[in-house]
C-alpha cells in the first residue's frame, strides 16, 4: 500500500482586516529595509516609554519635596508652640513668685516695730489651727450651699477670693432665700 501525500486544499476565509494585517507584517518581514523600520519603530517606542518614566519619577519627586516641605513646616510650628507653651509658663511662675514675694513683704512693713510674744503656749496654738479649720469647713459649706442656689459664677468666684475671713458675710447670704439672692443681683 502506498501513501499519498499530496496536500489536501484547505479552504480559509480571512477577515479583511487581518488579511491586511498579515500582509503589512509579512511585508515588513521580508521588506528589505525590514531592519531599519523595525529598529526605528523599536527606538521610537522606547524614547516615548523613557519619557513616561521620566514623568512619573518627576511627579514622584515632586510629591516627595511637597510632603518633605509640608512635614518641616509642621515640625517648625509645633515647635514654635512648644516655645509659646514654655515661655507662657515661665512668665506665669515668674508673675506668681512676683505676687508671692509682694504678699511676704507687704506683711511686715521694714519700719514698723516687732513685737516678740512671749506668752504663746501650745495649747493656744492647737485651739487657734482647730478654729481656723472650722471656719474653712464652714467657709467650704457655705459656698457650695451658694452654689446650689444658682448664684452667678462670677459672684461665686468673688466671694472665694475674699477668703474664710468674709465667713460671716458669705452665711449671711445662706440664710437669705433664692428669691432674695437673684433679686439682689439680677
Amino acid at each position: 500500500m502506498s501513501i499519498d501525500y499530496t496536500p489536501l486544499p484547505i479552504v480559509v476565509r480571512l477577515d479583511e482586516t487581518l488579511l491586511l494585517w498579515f500582509l503589512s507584517t509579512y511585508s515588513l518581514i521580508t521588506s528589505p529595509s525590514n531592519s531599519t523600520t523595525k529598529s526605528s519603530l523599536l527606538i521610537k517606542e522606547r524614547i516615548y516609554y523613557e519619557d513616561k518614566i521620566a514623568e512619573t519619577k518627576q511627579a514622584i519627586h515632586d510629591r516627595l519635596m511637597t510632603l518633605n516641605e509640608e512635614y518641616i513646616s509642621k515640625i517648625k510650628d509645633v515647635q514654635q508652640a512648644e516655645i509659646d507653651g514654655v515661655k507662657e509658663l515661665q512668665k506665669a511662675y515668674q508673675d506668681a513668685e512676683d505676687a508671692r514675694t509682694k504678699e511676704i513683704t507687704s506683711a511686715i512693713s521694714i519700719f514698723d516695730e516687732f513685737e516678740r510674744k512671749t506668752d504663746v503656749f501650745g495649747s493656744k496654738l492647737i485651739e487657734n489651727l482647730r478654729g481656723q479649720v472650722d471656719a474653712m469647713r464652714d467657709w467650704a459649706t457655705d459656698l457650695q450651699m451658694l452654689a446650689s442656689k444658682g448664684i452667678d459664677k462670677g459672684l461665686l468666684a468673688e466671694l472665694q477670693a475674699l477668703g474664710p475671713n468674709a465667713q460671716a458675710e458669705i452665711s449671711a447670704l445662706n440664710k437669705l432665700s433664692t428669691i432674695q439672692i437673684v433679686k439682689c443681683w439680677y
